[in-house]
Order: structure tokens, then sequence, then C-alpha cells
């Protein structure tokens, strides 16, 4: 499933999706691809999703950006 960030904190993402709001946390495997812990995801990024029980889910991938600021 495909969603935006909407909120993050500490370790938290708020996704928002077309099936609703879900809390979210990388996975391992996401977390150990991404060169900078910092920069892991922000606020609006597209991210895929793998929903759980109870409105929780992990964040599989970062979905490449469309626009970016200079």
């Amino acid at each position: 499933m495909i969603g935006r960030i909407h909120k993050i904190a500490a370790n938290d993402y708020e996704v928002h999706s077309d099936q609703g709001l879900i809390h979210c946390r990388f996975r391992g495997k996401a977390k150990r691809g991404r060169h900078d812990a910092l920069k892991l995801a922000a606020v609006g990024d597209r991210v895929e999703v793998t929903p759980g029980e109870s409105r929780e889910g992990s964040i599989e991938k970062v979905l490449p950006r469309r626009s970016k600021l200079s």
C-alpha cells in the first residue's frame, strides 16, 4: 500500500493512505538500506507500507521524490 508521511515523532511516522491513518516504523532492512539515519524520510514523502494490526504498520520503502527545494 502507498501512503504519504504527515507527521514524524522520534521513530514513529504517521502515514495517511487510502485506507486511513497508520502509525508506522521503519523495518530494520529499510533502515540499513539508507546511509544517513537522520534522513530516513521526511514529511511529505511517499512510502510503501505493510499494514499490521490495529492501525500500525511498517515502512518498507521510501519512494523517489518528485521535486526538491534548492
